[in-house]
Formats: C-alpha cells, sequence, structure tokens
C-alpha cells in the first residue's frame, strides 16, 4: 500500500462497498498477468496473486459474483478489438468494474526504451466499451499498471478512479483488492513527473540536458520542467477518511563557523489526521530559490525551479495530531548561483514549500 498511488477519485468512488456490490467485472489485459506484476528484474516466483485472483481472494466471503474478461486478447499490445464483445456483454451486468491497463516489459525494459507515452493499442478504446455498456452510476476503477509514466488523459475521462501500482511483485493482488474495498488505502506519491504523450514528441529523446533552453525546449524533471505536467512528482490523493491536515509549521536556523556563514536549519511540521482510518504521509518539504536571475547568467547555469530537501514518512492514527521534525541539509543545498539563499527562507504550508 505505501508504493501504490491514487491519482484521481471522482466523487469518492474508492473505496468500494462489499455489500453492495453483488456483481463485479474484472477486466483488462493486465487484470490477470503475473509475468508482467514482476517486472523485469525478479527471481522465480512460488507463486504469484493477480489483480483477478486477489479480487476472489477477497470477496470469496461474500454473496458476490466475479466475472472475468481480458477483453484485450493480445495482451497489452491490443492489437484488435477481438473479446471487446465479451467483455461488453459482462459490463452491462456489473454493479462495479475494475479494469487493469498499461504496459509491461515488452514496451519498456532494458534496452528496450519507449519512444511514446502512450497506453498501447486499444486498450481506452475498450475502456470506452464498457462504459458505455455499464449501467448508469456503475464506478469503473482503473489500475495502471507500469514502470514509468504514461498519458492518461483519455483513462481519466471515462474512469472514475485511477490508481497507480507500478509492477506490483508476487503479492501485487493480495495488497491492491483490500485497498479496493476499504480493509486498506493507498498512501503513495509519485517519485516521478508525468508529462502529455506530446512531450515524447516535441523534446529530443537524444537531448538529456535537464535545463529548460530557449526556446522551446522545457527542461526535465520536477526540478526543472517548465510545462504543464499531466501529474507533479510527489503527487498522491488519500480516501477522505483519511485525510491529513499540515496545520502549522517553525523553522530554526543555526549559524555556526568561521564568521557564521555556515546555517543548518530545522524543520518542525504539525500533522492533523481528520478521518477516521490510520494512515501514512510522506511529507515532501521543497527548496525554491528566489526567482531573481542575474542578468549574466546562462540558461546552462539557471538554478533549478525546486528541490526536495527533506522528506519523512510518519504513520498517523485516526484522529491523531504530531509533530514531524526534519533536518534540512546544510547550506551548500539552499545555495543558488553561489549566492546563499537563507536570508530569503519563508514557509508555504498549504504546499510544503521552503522558500
Amino acid at each position: 500500500a505505501q508504493g501504490v498511488v491514487l491519482l484521481e477519485n471522482k466523487n469518492r468512488a474508492l473505496p468500494l462497498s462489499k455489500e453492495k456490490t453483488k456483481t463485479i467485472l474484472v477486466a483488462g489485459p493486465q487484470a490477470d498477468d503475473a509475468q508482467m506484476q514482476l517486472g523485469t528484474y525478479a527471481g522465480i516466483a512460488c507463486s504469484v496473486s493477480t489483480l483477478l485472483g486477489g479480487i476472489r481472494k477477497h470477496l470469496k466471503e461474500e454473496q458476490t459474483e466475479v466475472l472475468y474478461a481480458k477483453g484485450c486478447l493480445s495482451g497489452v499490445s491490443c492489437t484488435s478489438t477481438e473479446g471487446f464483445d465479451e467483455a461488453e456483454k459482462m459490463a452491462s451486468r456489473a454493479d462495479v468494474i475494475v479494469v487493469g491497463l498499461g504496459i509491461d516489459k515488452t514496451v519498456e525494459a532494458e534496452f528496450l526504451d519507449r519512444t511514446e507515452l502512450t497506453i498501447p493499442g486499444h486498450q481506452e478504446q475498450l475502456l470506452d466499451v464498457l462504459r458505455s455498456a455499464a449501467p448508469e452510476g456503475t464506478p469503473i476503477v482503473v489500475i495502471l499498471f507500469s514502470g514509468g509514466p504514461v498519458d492518461t488523459r483519455k483513462v481519466s475521462q471515462a474512469a472514475d478512479a485511477l490508481m497507480w501500482a507500478g509492477y506490483p511483485g508476487q503479492a501485487g493482488g493480495d495488497v491492491l483488492a483490500p485497498m479496493l474495498f476499504g480493509d486498506g488505502a493507498p498512501t503513495g506519491k509519485l517519485t516521478q513527473t508525468w508529462y502529455h504523450a506530446d512531450f515524447a514528441k516535441e523534446v529530443s529523446m537524444f537531448d538529456m540536458h535537464m535545463r529548460p533552453r530557449p526556446p522551446s525546449y522545457p527542461g526535465r524533471t520536477y526540478r526543472f520542467y517548465t510545462g504543464n505536467p499531466l501529474y507533479k512528482f510527489g503527487h498522491g490523493l488519500k480516501y477522505e477518511d483519511s485525510e491529513v491536515d499540515y496545520f502549522d509549521s517553525s523553522l530554526r536556523v543555526t549559524r555556526s563557523g568561521p564568521k557564521q556563514k555556515h546555517s543548518s536549519l530545522s524543520l518542525r511540521i504539525s500533522l492533523r489526521n481528520e478521518g477516521s482510518r490510520d494512515t501514512d504521509e510522506s511529507v515532501l518539504v521543497f527548496h525554491e530559490p528566489p526567482r531573481a536571475v542575474p542578468s549574466k547568467q546562462r540558461w546552462w547555469t539557471a538554478p533549478p525551479q525546486r528541490t526536495l530537501v527533506a522528506y519523512k514518512r510518519v504513520a498517523l492514527k485516526a484522529g491523531s495530531t504530531i509533530d514531524v521534525d526534519l533536518a534540512i541539509p546544510d547550506d551548500r543545498v539552499l545555495a543558488v548561483g553561489g549566492h546563499l539563499a537563507v536570508d530569503t527562507l519563508r514557509i508555504d504550508i498549504s504546499e510544503m514549500v521552503l522558500k
């Protein structure tokens, strides 16, 4: 659960209700793919719990009919719509639809680089078919499997909730299924910047410069990218019954060394779990340098827009309040173009940005 990221959750579609779910359809090329879940680097697993297997196991004591339709019979390549008819018929009977989509090591692997950020083949079309066939009000949840970012804009239009699972390993289904029904909860945050599909077309994959370069190169990663990302580095939602509120902070700057040139910083942040569910929270603290850039500065020496300078994962009991202490690295981390930014520090608690 710590690595699973809730990307979208419209109208509190998740968690699902076991009591209200009489018939559930598990569909998609990734819904029952054991090999995919192991990713590129893995040994021989004794057994693998897939998304489908995990849901069947989790609901075995319930009076719930579990249907399965792969839909894309050729796997993630989904080169044809053969299999869509069966999925469509099953969707018309379902109270809930869970769809496993994404990519696998036939698309991304060592010595196999992707040239696009789109979801392969007709997978998105399958989702549209399921949406059209489902009775009105039927929640559709998409579990996205991938190692790297993909453009999910079309998926988001058809799905009520979207969860990124990466390649969750041999116990993946046993983790994902309870989360869907509220017997666990996703608490992960993205470790990557997710770009729109056009990024791969507009930016040469042979240009590895991090910094943006006028007039058209937007830069790379959360530190330098000047475009509007699909999802930011650090994005991750929570279920409504485990919302965490950042409500107070204090910063202490201690100077030491010859002429007090060295600075150490300690930050205390107060968190409150306002929900009824125990949860984890990953506190991320970013440093943003002053916006003013020296006139003689060249693009290749421009400072990053922001840098992650501290983080800590903490557990919060339902209704509890805790103080989180973080040590910010020494003043070299806060140096901008050879000048210290310590004297311009401030806290923006709503975004947890150290400026």
